[in-house]
């Protein structure tokens, strides 16, 4: 699986969590614009419809739920991707 293919799931997942594109703009730290580029280039990769507009958001189509979960361990954690980096971490602990 290449960088690309992972970055594309990783922001597909994050669009899944949040329901929204501008949601998981937001989450990732990156423009709507980008969001919206990387699932659709995975959507050209895969094939089938992942997502579908909604008056209030996006949801998964059976695909993209079947996708979504494939790629998330039992502990719901995502397997891939890089981890987002959230400030400092705050006093050394002994």
């Amino acid at each position: 699986m290449g960088p690309a293919l992972i970055d594309d799931l990783r922001v597909f997942a994050a669009a899944c969590r949040t329901g929204s594109l501008s949601g998981a703009a937001r989450d990732l730290g990156c423009m709507q614009s980008a969001v919206s580029r990387h699932v659709k280039r995975l959507k050209r990769e895969l094939g089938p419809s992942l997502l579908e507009r909604h008056p209030r958001g996006i949801a998964p189509t059976s695909t993209g739920r079947l996708l979504h979960t494939s790629h998330r361990p039992r502990g719901g954690r995502p397997t891939h991707g890089r981890p987002r980096r959230r400030g400092p971490a705050g006093p050394a602990q002994p």
